[in-house]
């Protein structure tokens, strides 16, 4: 006799737990037994997209290609008929391919998990209806994927609906909350051009409050708490060790500034081009990435902001007596939109919507101020993405997280104020009073060792 235990969830049931179900379930129904044979297996019922690099002269078998039905777990007979077609394919000289699923199929069995995942009691009545309401042949064709869309339909509505009314709506939910941010920075870039264009004086008080309660709250704590991308753990103390080395790097920097303000221009560039678009080539997880990905769109980045807004571009490196870029104010924001065009051609290309986005939200932000333009950047896109990527690896929410980063936000806030006090007094008169030429340099020696510590965080998180 054989007797089963089939457990479906995302707990794992162990071999010990099991066995007890299994012998007081025999014990109670047949008396005494005897144990002749033993099998042990434990099924991977999901619905993500399964990954293996494709080698001449190897196919894959079983759930390495497919044949394994999320929602059920079945795979003998899409093994067997994927066996007869890798036969058919060798015989004609053919590469063999993965089994092939029905889109509509697919939709279905990931509605399904997401309904024994989020509201497993609503598994009983639904497998209840669906061989209760239905012929077993017609349950039988469904569940091997052989049946019509009005077949579907037919079997579809004999179950409850609410559950999969749920569960579509956490897909739809899932599928496109990475669209969430970027729609919505676009949105907000739309509102600020129109505030802009229409009541200049409102606008500059907004864009201001916009600038500054955005580097409180996110665009200075995304970067406060490197001390704990040191170790990967939210636990970790702060040591007086790692703040000696973390502003020792910050103020060798800014006397770089001073002693070689073209060669640290240069660098500042480089290293915020490389930082910029590996946390944004890291977030919108293209299909392959690589370090060329990252300077391409880092330097894209960076070329349509400055390009964008050429005047006040040249106001900041003329005051770091840094040669200017010699376009007038049109050619710029022409430049800026050929590099625009690029971005966009390359979103195309890898088929991301977040890409072109984010395009069409930096192509209205060239039509406002640098320091609107930028904030909505660093602050809306990149400070964010890297907040939401530290509360993953890190396992924390945004309220601990932020506490964590307070005593270095304040830190670095306090450090601003003292620089903008030596200019505005004269003290530092390589900036020429120029508050927005200050932060442009506070920004760049801040983010000097920032970059460094994500670089490693990425670094140990990919490998």
């Amino acid at each position: 006799m054989l007797v089963e235990l089939t457990r479906f969830g995302e707990a794992y049931l162990t071999q010990a737990e099991a066995e007890t179900l299994l012998h007081q379930y025999i014990f109670r129904r047949f008396g005494r037994f005897k144990i002749v044979e033993t099998e042990i297996g434990c099924i991977p019922m999901s619905s993500a997209k399964i990954i293996h690099h494709n080698v001449p002269g190897v196919v894959a078998l079983g759930g390495r290609a497919g044949a394994v039905k999320p929602s059920t777990g079945y795979a003998f007979k899409n093994m067997f008929e994927h066996a007869e077609l890798i036969t058919n394919c060798l015989q004609k000289g053919i590469q063999p391919n993965d089994i092939k699923r029905p889109s509509r199929f697919q939709f279905y069995d990931r509605l399904l998990l997401l309904v024994l995942a989020k509201q497993p009691a609503q598994g009983k009545p639904i497998f209840k209806a669906l061989f209760k309401k239905n012929k077993t042949i017609d349950v039988l064709f469904f569940l091997e994927e052989k049946t019509s869309i009005i077949q579907d339909l037919r079997i579809l509505l004999t179950l409850p609906i609410m559950p999969f009314l749920k569960a579509w709506k956490m897909d739809i939910v899932a599928k496109f909350r990475h669209l969430f941010m970027p729609i919505f920075l676009l949105f907000l870039a739309s509102s600020m051009l129109i505030l802009y264009k229409a009541t200049p004086n409102i606008f500059y008080w907004v864009e201001y409050m916009f600038f500054f309660i955005g580097l409180f709250c996110i665009g200075i704590p995304h970067g406060a708490v490197d001390y704990l991308t040191e170790t990967g753990n939210f636990h970790s103390k702060i040591n007086l060790k790692f703040i000696l080395r973390y502003l020792s790097k910050s103020i060798c920097y800014f006397i770089f500034w001073l002693l070689l303000p073209k060669a640290a221009f240069l660098l500042f560039i480089i290293y915020s081009a490389w930082h910029f678009g590996q946390c944004d080539i890291n977030e919108w997880k293209l299909r392959f990435r690589s370090p060329l990905k990252n300077w391409s769109w880092g330097v894209l980045l960076l070329a349509i902001i400055l390009f964008g807004h050429v005047i006040e571009t040249n106001i900041i490196l003329g005051n770091l007596n840094i040669p200017i870029i010699k376009l007038t104010d049109a050619e710029g924001k022409i430049a800026s939109l050929l590099f625009i065009c690029l971005a966009i051609l390359w979103g195309l290309w890898e088929r991301k919507a977040v890409i072109l986005i984010s395009c069409f939200m930096l192509a209205l932000s060239i039509q406002l101020p640098l320091i609107t333009s930028f904030a909505l950047y660093f602050i809306g896109q990149h400070s964010i993405n890297g907040w939401s990527y530290l509360k993953q690896k890190l396992h924390t929410d945004d309220l601990p997280l932020f506490m964590k980063a307070i005593p270095f936000t304040l830190g670095a806030f306090f450090l601003f104020g003292v620089m903008l006090y030596f200019v505005q007094t004269g003290l530092l008169n390589e900036f020429n009073k120029h508050w927005q030429t200050a932060f442009f340099i506070f920004i760049s020696c801040i983010s000097f060792p920032h970059i460094i510590a994500m670089h490693k965080f990425y670094k140990i998180e990919t490998n």
